[in-house]
């Protein structure tokens, strides 16, 4: 049980969205010192919705019923006097007393050592920091600028946007993650991680933040996350519902781009591009950065 001023361990991942961070929360979190939250920040949102919304925690639970949240909303009354506080105030002492009572009825519920948080927002981070409360390692998670790119074209074109959005999200991909790499490791344990590796290479890339973790190597995480029961209650909802975790990379952004869309995506990311390691032309195989 932690103590009234023992910092609670907190693994928190940083970067832009659609680059696998419900992927790496699930495989992280099957491991057995590490428990996987979601995305923390939405947590009085999604709580509060969850009736209305039908929204389901990742065990199959409805959330209102999860009996594993329940504990987490008892835990955290007891400590702050309401079952959801609002993690996103923008005063200091309140946001601090209440992450902290949130983050602590984890740890108590679940038994874990390190909780994962996936928000991404930089600005929670900071915030998260400057509370002296919680032991932060931080995941910077990043995904070649173009199949990002590409995927959030595809959901843009669905909701009536035109193809010129693709540049839009790729001029902010650019200038977050190198704003990003030069910020978030001020003060703050930081490690890069790649989406590629992660699901080229899983075994090597996983066992690369467990010890930077300081935390014992697992044989074979992708096996324990297919069969663990975990309870995030925010992510990816396809991710959540695959009984068995799929980790192919999705090339699709290689053919589908057209010539000048792929040039002008190289251009435009090309700093970025060159910092991560990631190759220019569309037949250059992506190096591995996390094999050992």
């Amino acid at each position: 049980m932690s103590g009234p001023t023992q910092r609670l361990r907190l693994l928190y991942i940083v970067g832009s969205g659609r680059s696998g961070s419900t992927l790496l929360s699930r495989l992280l979190g099957a491991h057995p010192d590490i428990v996987s939250v979601g995305e923390l920040l939405n947590y009085r949102q999604f709580f509060e919705s969850a009736e209305e919304r039908e929204r389901y925690c990742s065990c199959g639970s409805a959330l209102l019923e999860c009996s594993y949240w329940k504990r987490v909303r008892e835990l955290t009354r007891h400590a702050c006097g309401e079952e959801f506080p609002d993690l996103k105030s923008k005063v200091g002492a309140n946001f601090e007393a209440a992450n902290r009572a949130v983050i602590e009825a984890v740890h108590k519920a679940s038994g874990g050592r390190i909780v994962l948080d996936t928000s991404k927002r930089y600005d929670r981070l900071r915030m998260l920091r400057a509370t002296r409360a919680f032991d932060i390692s931080v995941i910077h998670l990043i995904r070649d600028p173009r199949a990002y790119g590409y995927s959030s074209l595809l959901t843009e074109l669905r909701k009536g946007q035109g193809p010129d959005v693709l540049y839009r999200k790729l001029s902010r991909w650019q200038n977050k993650n190198l704003w990003l790499r030069a910020e978030a490791v001020g003060g703050t344990r930081y490690q890069q991680v790649r989406y590629e590796d992660l699901v080229r290479y899983p075994q090597a890339t996983l066992s690369s933040i467990l010890d930077n973790l300081h935390l014992d190597r697992v044989d074979d995480l992708i096996s324990a996350a297919n069969t663990a029961e975990q309870h995030e209650f925010s992510g990816n909802s396809g991710v959540f519902s695959q009984r068995a975790l799929k980790l192919d990379l999705d090339r699709r952004y290689l053919t589908q781009l057209t010539s000048r869309q792929w040039r002008t995506a190289t251009l435009m990311t090309l700093p970025g591009l060159l910092t991560f390691r990631y190759p220019l032309t569309r037949d250059e195989p992506c190096a591995p950065e996390y094999v050992r």
